[in-house]
Order: C-alpha cells, then structure tokens, then sequence
C-alpha cells in the first residue's frame, strides 16, 4: 500500500505538473491509486521510504528544491519546464470577513443579560453578551435598551477588542449599562434567548466564549454602584 504524505503528494505534482489541489481529499485518493498502481512489489517498504525522504530532503517545499541532487530530474516535468515552485497547486485561502459588533454588558443590582447564540454556526448554542450588529454610540444604545423596555440608569464606553476566527474577524465596541431591574420578559428582537445570570454562573453552567474574554472582568454585579462607574473588574 502506498504511503502518500504531504512529501508525496508535492513530488508527484512537480513531476507530473498535476494542476489538481493537493488539499482536495479526492486528489490524495487518486494519487494513492495512480500510486499503487505503479510502485515496486518486491521493496514496496523502500518504495515508499524513497519517496517521502525524497520530498522531505530534495524536493523541499520551502524555497527551491535540489533539483541537481533528484534522481528524477531528467522525467520530472515540472524542472523540464523550469516551473518546479509552481507546484503543487493549493486553493488561495479566503480574506477574513470583518464584522462590526457593538457588545452590552446589561447589569441591574443582582444579575447582568446574556442570549444564547443559534444552534449552528459559530460559536453555536454558546452563551454571549447582547450585541448588536455594527458599531454604535451610546445614545444609539441607551435609544435601544429603551425600545426594549428598560430604564438604562448609567452607561460606560469600554475599550474596543477584537477576536480573529478562521474566516472572519470580530471588532467589537463595548458598553457597560446598569439598569434599573432585569424583568423575565420577552424582548422584541431576541425572544426567550435572554437568560439573567449571578457572575459565579458564568463559570460553569453558562460560560463567556474567549472571543469576549476583555469584556468579562466588567461583571461585577453586587461589587457596588462606585466600582461599576469606575469600570473597574471582580
């Protein structure tokens, strides 16, 4: 059977200027195929060997490779075309999206607000802190938590963050709000996703996700009026 590794795959591509994406997994099932097809049945165990050690030390994937020192440079049509870096081919990876996300730290004298993210997709079925898609002021906030039905009774802008995910990047905008009470009601863009929590809940039965790590320290419910204000953490 033959092994085909990363090593393997980049020989093979340079010596068959394969224009297939190595990454694809029906590329690397073919290959093994064509492989096994043609490799030695008496030393398959050096066959094998050969190959890789020959992608690892001659075939190199950074820089160019030792074509003076491959036993295989007189078939190869990659270095017959003098186009060895060419190969193999990978997809181009994407540009990150950029999200703009304004974060609520909502507190009243004995709980603060969280919501439950969907079921899928990112960070799913996590609990996060209200946000808002864009970026936003404190009166666009304080406008908002009043159309939601609460009595906003201070607010402070916190410093901005940003959280880098494999596609996407969040940069966020936070506000610390202490409102007057958090009632169990239902509101009008969220619905029942809102859960009113006690700061030790965080810790295990409705964890933050790391992407709000810098707006966690500001849950200090029940550390006082003053410290709130300051913006200073538990």
């Amino acid at each position: 059977v033959p092994a085909v590794d990363g090593n393997v795959l980049r020989v093979l591509a340079r010596y068959c200027m394969d224009e297939a994406l190595i990454t694809d997994a029906k590329v690397r099932q073919r290959v093994e195929q064509e492989l096994g097809e043609t490799m030695s049945r008496k030393r398959p165990g050096d066959f094998n060997q050969a190959m890789m050690e020959l992608g690892a030390m001659v075939c190199v994937p950074n820089g160019k490779p030792h074509c003076e020192e491959c036993p295989l440079q007189k078939q190869c049509q990659a270095h017959l075309e003098h186009c060895e870096t060419d190969y193999p081919k990978k997809a181009v990876k994407k540009a990150r999206t950029i999200e703009n996300r304004t974060v609520l730290i909502i507190q009243d004298a004995d709980k603060a607000a969280l919501r439950k993210r969907p079921a899928k997709g990112l960070l799913a079925g996590m609990y996060e802190f209200p946000c808002m898609e864009g970026e936003y002021t404190a009166e666009q906030v304080l406008e908002y938590l009043r159309e939601e039905g609460l009595q906003p009774l201070h607010i402070k802008e916190l410093e901005p963050s940003k959280h880098i995910f494999t596609h996407k990047e969040w940069h966020m905008k936070g506000y610390a709000i202490r409102v007057d009470e958090l009632a169990r009601k239902e509101f009008k863009d969220i619905g029942k996703e809102w859960v009113f929590v006690e700061p030790a809940q965080t810790q295990a039965e409705y964890p933050i996700p790391s992407a709000f790590a810098a707006y966690v320290p500001y849950l200090n419910i029940k550390q006082g009026k003053e410290r709130f204000e300051r913006g200073e953490g538990s």
